[in-house]
């Protein structure tokens, strides 16, 4: 990959020319980022044997509003702002963000929560448990070139909201709305099927989202607008982790039953899906 990039990075253009880093925003957005993380899924901690101490909600987010506001006024006065919110005046652009971060928080759920249900329910080994969960990014990867081949010749918006429609049905077929959903006596190859259409889902709403995004900017804005792309989805991702660890654990504790709790789960995300 060193090699790769050394060899072929910046064909567009030679040198450009740039005003200095901006270290101080690049550690606050670093400390915004720590402070989200710490608040979705508080951690705990002891001192000395003491019984475990859990950081405040209400401390967390005061921290979070407080650094977030700081940030964001330092952002508006330097001439080259790490995160350019001028970006989010551009309706596609938070958008295409919004709908990227809520479909990855509802795919996340999946993601965290069905290996548990594969070696608890269904006792599965880890390796016939990692070989199901592979039909997720080996289907994305297949179905992806298509998704994105298919937006430049139809557009976005209905491709994407396809995508949607489709992992929305699918959290919720799982979670038993229709019939029994993923129980402790499903075959093997409705849960491949199931994973097979979350994949399917996901790659048809990705390149497409994608694209909509970078097609609303300038060539000059492109490296930032992929950066705030890779920070929305990875905030999804650990928003997703959390709230689902969140829910399971709490439905769990209420019910007792693993899958009754793994279904009301999907049910949730299921329906936040439909808001993508």
């Amino acid at each position: 990959g060193f090699v790769f990039a050394g060899r072929h990075r910046d064909q567009m253009g030679g040198r450009k020319r740039h005003g200095p880093f901006d270290w101080g925003g690049a550690f606050l957005q670093m400390l915004v980022l720590i402070l989200f993380i710490l608040f979705v899924d508080p951690p705990s901690f002891t001192v000395a044997g003491s019984e475990s101490i859990v950081l405040s909600r209400w401390i967390l987010g005061g921290g979070l509003v407080t650094t977030s506001f700081i940030f964001y006024v330092i952002q508006r006065q330097v001439p080259e702002p790490i995160l350019d919110f001028s970006l989010f005046k551009i309706r596609t652009f938070w958008a295409a963000n919004l709908a990227n971060f809520l479909n990855f928080v509802s795919y996340s759920s999946l993601l965290v929560l069905m290996p548990f249900y594969l070696e608890e329910v269904l006792r599965l080994d880890p390796e016939h448990a990692g070989f199901l969960m592979s039909a997720i990014p080996l289907t994305v990867f297949l179905v992806a070139p298509i998704s994105g081949h298919l937006s430049d010749q139809m557009g976005t918006r209905y491709l994407c909201a396809f995508g949607a429609l489709v992992s929305g049905t699918a959290l919720l077929l799982m979670a038993g709305v229709l019939g029994s959903g993923l129980s402790d006596g499903t075959e093997h190859y409705k849960v491949m099927f199931s994973l097979l259409t979350i994949g399917l889902a996901s790659g048809i709403f990705q390149a497409p989202n994608n694209v909509a995004l970078m097609s609303a900017l300038t060539t000059r804005k492109l490296g930032v607008a992929s950066a705030i792309m890779a920070t929305i989805r990875n905030l999804g991702l650990v928003t997703g982790t959390g709230l689902a660890a969140k829910i399971f654990s709490w439905r769990h504790s209420e019910t007792g039953d693993f899958v009754e709790a793994f279904h009301y789960a999907l049910f949730v995300f299921g329906l936040l899906a439909f808001g993508t």
